[in-house]
């Protein structure tokens, strides 16, 4: 396509361009979208999966330690168990808040500019639907805007807290208790 045919006499875009490269962008997100959605699951599968053999197998792995001689201390199975879904668990993160995230950032960010630019004067519209979306996906507490990726990292690190806090009191209760 050159560029005669993708312009009118005005130097406007043809509509239908304007439209093709949003519908490209649309879909785009939705692919970003998808990957971080699949990801958590994925990951979350594996840390019940991990989670639910350290609890069939409590009894029988908590029977075998592993010893370090130096220090003369017990470490649980179970607890190591908790700290590898913890280690899961921030894997995860990362692709899902610092990759799959921020590329779902930028590609709402395009369309955002794409609608204001051009898609809501041909449309007839003041805000598009990244804007919206952009607009309502953020928490107002007070004068602070809590960003969709700040509750994700609340989520992941609330997770791997808790494993590894469950991981301390085991390896706690095996020493000192």
């Amino acid at each position: 396509m050159t560029s005669e045919e993708t312009s009118s006499n005005d130097g406007q875009l043809d509509t239908s361009v304007i439209f093709a490269v949003w519908k490209q962008a649309v879909e785009t997100q939705m692919h970003f979208n998808e990957l971080s959605i699949k990801t958590r699951q994925l990951g979350l599968a594996i840390v019940g999966a991990i989670l639910a053999f350290a609890v069939v197998s409590f009894g029988k792995l908590n029977a075998i330690p592993l010893n370090f001689s130096c220090f003369h201390l017990d470490i649980p199975m179970t607890a190591i168990l908790c700290l590898a879904a913890a280690f899961i668990i921030h894997l995860v993160k990362v692709l899902d808040v610092d990759v799959y995230h921020r590329l779902l950032r930028g590609a709402v960010k395009f369309n955002e500019e794409l609608e204001a630019n051009q898609l809501n004067r041909i449309v007839g519209t003041s805000v598009g639907l990244a804007q919206s979306i952009t607009k309502y996906s953020r928490e107002v507490k007070g004068e602070k805007i809590q960003l969709l990726g700040s509750r994700l990292l609340l989520f992941y690190r609330g997770i791997a807290f808790m494993l590894i806090g469950i991981a301390v009191a085991l390896f706690i209760e095996k020493n000192w208790l």
